[in-house]
């Protein structure tokens, strides 16, 4: 092997990626037209590069391949959590909508001292009666409201509970229809022979969700 197939095979690699300057490409074009050795080692490089290209795009696919693959189960899962997610707010209105239908936001409870008398009782309705004419008063008894304790509590009732004495207080329930209930609250909580004021209020979905489940 002569000095110019020594320089030729060195710039063979340049030539075969096309990053050879103009006069040492045609120099090696030269040398290949009467060189058949440096003409076949071209050759072998031209294949081994043919191999590497395609080595490289079946690398290139699997790659593309396998971010495909992650990216499609990061969308099922977030629509299968989106799904969840959609599931369980529908859950929580429907029961919000369905329980709201047994609470009156325009309902306050009166809590009654212990030692008031009937006719106490009666002239506070008496009372509000004439001053307001479009509400509904209700007295409930202690007995009455532990009563509605135990349906609504069922197998949750606390043993204690069972077993005590009755702790529930005399109310009255006033349902207001078309009055100003701040007024009425003010009032009420001004009479004779009266605890507490309650006013009920319809909680949202979220707050009702915690409320049932958790407290």
């Amino acid at each position: 092997m002569n000095k110019e197939c020594e320089i030729v095979q060195d710039l063979l690699f340049g030539y075969n990626d096309g990053t050879l300057r103009k006069s040492s490409k045609e120099l090696v074009e030269g040398h290949l037209r009467k060189c058949n050795e440096c003409k076949q080692i071209l050759e072998e490089i031209q294949k081994e590069s043919s191999k590497l290209d395609e080595t490289m795009q079946i690398d290139g696919l699997k790659k593309v391949n396998r971010r495909l693959k992650i990216k499609t189960i990061v969308i099922y899962v977030s629509l299968i959590l989106l799904a969840l997610i959609i599931l369980f707010n529908a859950w929580i209105f429907v029961d919000y909508y369905s329980s709201m239908n047994l609470i009156d936001e325009n309902k306050i409870v009166v809590y009654l001292n212990k030692d008031i008398s009937e006719e106490q009782i009666q002239n506070i309705e008496e009372t509000l009666n004439s001053k307001y004419s479009n509400i509904k008063i209700n007295y409930v008894s202690p007995e009455e409201a532990f009563s509605r304790m135990v349906d609504k509590l069922g197998q949750n009732m606390p043993e204690t509970y069972k077993n005590a004495k009755n702790p529930l207080s005399k109310t009255l329930e006033i349902t207001v229809f078309d009055n100003n209930i701040e007024e009425i609250i003010q009032n009420v909580q001004k009479m004779q022979g009266v605890k507490n004021v309650v006013k009920l209020y319809a909680p949202n979905p979220y707050e009702w969700f915690i409320i049932k489940n958790f407290m």
